[in-house]
């Protein structure tokens, strides 16, 4: 999503995020409060930040990480394969 052109990448992260409500509605059913990312009513309240919060998170913690292991691999990489 962080690499995708903006109108995709806002059509993603609304699709991620209704799956992510959806799973939250379903714990919710079950007597069992969602996370703060699966909140769907949370996320109603006037300026909640749950949606920006959540496409933060995922690039610091998962694209950042894969990004800097993909460009050690591809710095040695000719090293081991000239």
């Amino acid at each position: 999503n962080p690499i995708r052109e903006c109108v995709p990448g806002v059509r993603f992260a609304h699709m991620i995020m209704a799956e992510f409500f959806n799973v939250g509605d379903r714990e919710r059913a079950q007597g069992i409060t969602p996370p703060p990312f699966r909140d769907r009513e949370l996320a109603a309240t006037p300026g909640n930040q749950v949606i920006a919060n959540c496409q933060t998170s995922f690039i610091k913690n998962i694209v950042l990480p894969t990004l800097d292991l993909m460009a050690e691999v591809l710095c040695i990489l000719p090293l081991i394969c000239p």
